[in-house]
Formats: structure tokens, C-alpha cells, sequence
């Protein structure tokens, strides 16, 4: 299974958000408190391709 994921950072260089969609359950946000390593992973429980974007190009991994 395919997930597109979208990281956005403050200008103190933490993560604030982290944004993932996957077609089988649709749009799962981290938002602050939320964003840990552990709600991350069963986020991504069974996915097996990540796409991930920057600025300048699309990255499929």
C-alpha cells in the first residue's frame, strides 16, 4: 500500500505537523503533542511505499 506524507516545521526547526493520507482510511494528522514516534508508526502500519514531496521535486521511496 501506497501513503503520501507531508512534515511541516516551525522556524525553530521542530515538526508541528505531519500530514498523511492513505487511500484505505483517508487523512491522518499529528498536530503538536501528537506527533510522536509511536502514533507515526501504527500511522503507517502496513504501508509499504512512502511519497514524499520538496519543494522542488516529488520522492518516492
Amino acid at each position: 500500500m501506497r501513503a503520501y506524507l507531508d512534515i511541516e516545521t516551525t522556524f525553530s526547526n521542530t515538526i508541528s505537523v505531519i500530514g498523511i493520507y492513505r487511500p484505505d482510511i483517508g487523512t491522518i494528522q499529528l498536530v503538536g503533542g501528537g506527533v510522536r514516534d509511536l502514533a507515526l508508526y501504527e500511522a503507517l502500519g502496513g504501508v509499504r511505499t512512502l511519497v514524499t514531496s520538496t519543494a522542488a521535486r516529488l520522492i518516492c521511496r
